[in-house]
């Protein structure tokens, strides 16, 4: 099985396991409510990609909803498949800055899948962002805006 990620229709209404890569006039992104998800952002030169990841997420072939599978390694790798393809489009060897945001602390700190999944996105990050982890902040429940500023991303709860 696979974990569902879709390209969003709308990159200022960044809805669960949504991604988004913003351009022109509209260079922002909003997630809708992350309350137990957690946002990834990866950066290269002057653009940037946001997922929008969830505990239980959709899988391919579909599942019940009373069967979801936690967020686990597999999905990561998955997640990570589609931020990656941002590096690959820009021709980059590496990530110019990586972020997690949301609920980050409980993804980190529950244990078992949900933490392995974690981790395991935490560490192919790390591998195209020169060795470096991504930065991991529990910025809470809540819509985040996401864009760069200043040359770099600013992710900010908007409640």
């Amino acid at each position: 099985m696979a974990y569902v990620m879709n390209q969003a229709c709308n990159p200022q209404a960044l809805a669960e396991q949504e991604f988004a890569t913003p351009t022109g006039l509209l260079d922002y992104a909003i997630t809708t409510t992350l309350n137990s998800c957690i946002g990834v952002a990866v950066r290269v030169g002057n653009r940037f990609m946001v997922a929008h990841l969830v505990m239980y997420g959709q899988q391919i072939p579909y599942v019940s909803p009373a069967n979801l599978q936690i967020f686990n390694p597999a999905d990561a790798d998955t997640v990570f498949a589609y931020i990656d393809s941002l590096r690959l489009q820009e021709n980059s060897a590496n990530f110019d800055e990586a972020i997690l945001f949301g609920a980050t602390d409980e993804w980190r700190n529950t244990g078992g899948a949900l933490t392995n999944g974690y981790n395991r996105l935490r560490d192919l990050i790390r591998q195209r962002n020169n060795n470096q982890p991504p930065v991991s902040n529990d910025t809470g429940d809540g819509k985040h805006i996401i864009r760069i500023q200043g040359g770099n991303l600013n992710i900010r709860n908007i409640g």
